[in-house]
């Protein structure tokens, strides 16, 4: 029989890259079985041996070691440098009645890994967050920055390792997502990971400094590290709500520019958004140019 391995490929620097906490595949074996469990043969694949040839020859009985209607099984396993092994795949082999060589060709499923990065209130494809993939010692895996499509990687991470998704730039108006640890099915099956992303929210309100009552009438902006306006609006006697605008983590100003009739201008107010995206509440409180006569 014929045993042949065509997608070999061995990576530079595959022991830095594929860290497991110092944990990382260094080769494939694989091994013969009959019917009964019983081991026939045993081989390890090498980028200069990737086929692997079994004579069948006669045993001190006159049998031949593979005979023609008996069934075998070919499993296959991952090495790894702490001295552990994975069963990764085990295939039926049936021989047919016909003479001569019997060919067997092993194609390997790659790992495929689908990312997505959504909106946590709407579900949708979230674009122009920063992403990496990392192992567990830190070493950056893939990195690529999230757009409409789902993020594809193939062929690159390890069966059995757990890696890390980190999100190291939020997109415009959306808080950053906790860091998700997620590892490689064993059988190579697609794996699916969705990072959400919640939208910056952020609740300013305007109030007697004396009463706390809400104020209407104050004409408000905001502004950002720049000066730039961000957003502007006259007050009313609810709050003002500002969702999936601000960006998490930045600091920003809020100016008054005419008070409520009757009311002194309040100071600026400068405060960061939050990272995670947690409501934030902001009180401007405005003081009546008389007290004693309140608004």
């Amino acid at each position: 029989m014929l045993l042949e391995r065509e997608t070999f490929r061995k990576e530079k620097g595959s022991r830095a890259v594929h860290g497991n906490g110092g944990r990382y595949p260094i080769g494939t074996e694989y091994c013969l079985l009959n019917s009964e469990g019983v081991r026939m043969d045993r081989w390890k694949v090498t980028a200069e041996a990737y086929c692997h040839e079994i004579l069948n020859e006669k045993n001190r009985e006159g049998k031949l070691r593979f005979e023609a209607g008996n069934t075998y099984y070919l499993e296959e396993e991952v090495l790894f440098s702490d001295g552990t092994r994975m069963t990764t795949g085990r295939m039926k082999i049936q021989l047919g009645d016909a003479d001569g060589n019997a060919g067997l060709e092993i194609l390997n499923r790659e790992t495929d890994v689908r990312i997505k990065k959504t909106d946590l209130v709407t579900g949708k494809e979230l674009p122009g967050a920063e992403i990496v993939i990392k192992t567990l010692d830190g070493d950056v895996i893939d990195s690529w920055i999230s757009d409409e499509e789902e993020h594809v990687i193939k062929g690159i991470l390890s069966p059995g390792v757990t890696y890390i998704l980190s999100e190291t730039t939020s997109a415009d108006g959306y808080a950053y997502a906790e860091e998700i640890l997620f590892t490689i099915h064993e059988k190579g099956l697609v794996e699916r990971v969705i990072m959400e992303d919640r939208p910056t929210n952020v609740e300013i309100c305007k109030v007697d400094l004396v009463t706390g009552e809400e104020l209407s009438g104050a004409k408000l902006m905001l502004k950002d590290r720049e000066g730039n306006i961000v957003d502007q609006w006259i007050s009313e006697a609810q709050p003002h709500w500002i969702k999936g605008q601000l960006i998490a983590g930045e600091e920003y100003t809020l100016v008054e520019e005419i008070a409520p009739e009757g009311y002194l201008i309040a100071e600026e107010v400068r405060f960061t958004v939050s990272m995670d995206g947690s409501s934030g509440s902001l009180q401007l409180s405005f003081l009546p140019r008389n007290p004693r006569l309140g608004s």
